[in-house]
């Protein structure tokens, strides 16, 4: 028995992100040939290998407001918003995390407009940036 992979590109890169299915070509020793699949889809995922804040979404915020990061090894991770005094307003994130991409959603209505800070800390490092609320 012969299994063979049916279409191979020697240029064929994975898109990261893109989901891929596929299937098992088997040739027995009779010369038969078999066919199996079609796999659930395959999701090759990004290399992860820094770590990185997103800017917000949508900015200025109204109602809610996204932020994305990515984490290349897992471990301790606090995401928090604080005004420009450096006083805390909320926290989005404390907790252990798995390595790769992840979003959360705040509601921010009950937060005046106007600028604030966000950070992003980690064991290895922690990033500031500014967003901005507007009603």
């Amino acid at each position: 028995m012969v299994a063979r992979v049916i279409h191979q590109d020697k240029g064929f890169q994975p898109l990261a992100g893109s989901d891929y299915r596929y299937w098992l070509e088997v040739t027995e020793a009779d010369g038969s040939v078999s066919r199996f699949g079609q796999t659930e889809p395959v999701r090759i995922e990004p290399e992860v290998d820094t770590l990185t804040l997103s800017a917000p979404y949508p900015s200025p915020a109204q109602d809610t407001l996204t932020i994305s990061f990515t984490l290349p090894v897992e471990g301790r991770v606090e995401l928090a918003v604080f005004d420009i005094s450096g006083r805390r307003v909320a926290t989005l994130v404390n907790g252990d995390i798995i390595v790769g991409q992840h979003e959360t959603v705040w509601d921010c209505t009950t937060v005046p407009s106007g600028g604030d800070l966000y950070r992003l800390e980690t064991a290895e490092d922690n990033f500031i940036k500014r967003l901005v609320i507007s009603r």
